[in-house]
């Protein structure tokens, strides 16, 4: 049975993951050239994870350099090859 606490759950993330969209969409709406503003999307979501990557390791007791910069890492080679791809 679906009870209130799940659907409040389901509500969270719902916020949750439109929230992580906006920053990348401001740059997208702002900035008149596409590519631009693509690349200023990347630049801030790369920012930010980083900030998060960092700040969630020292929460969970992991090394905050090594974990931010294996998620920047990630990311950076996402960016890169979708780029090469024509994005």
């Amino acid at each position: 049975r679906v009870r209130g606490k799940d659907l409040m759950a389901a509500l969270m993330v719902a916020i949750l993951v439109s929230a992580t969209a906006v920053p990348g969409a401001v740059p997208i709406l702002l900035v008149d050239d596409g590519v631009v503003a693509l690349r200023l999307a990347n630049a801030l979501q790369l920012c930010l994870l980083f900030a998060v990557g960092y700040h969630w390791a020292r929460y969970v007791g992991a090394n905050p350099w090594r974990t931010c910069l294996s998620c920047f890492g990630r990311w950076i080679l996402r960016c890169v090859s979708s780029i090469a791809l024509g994005g």
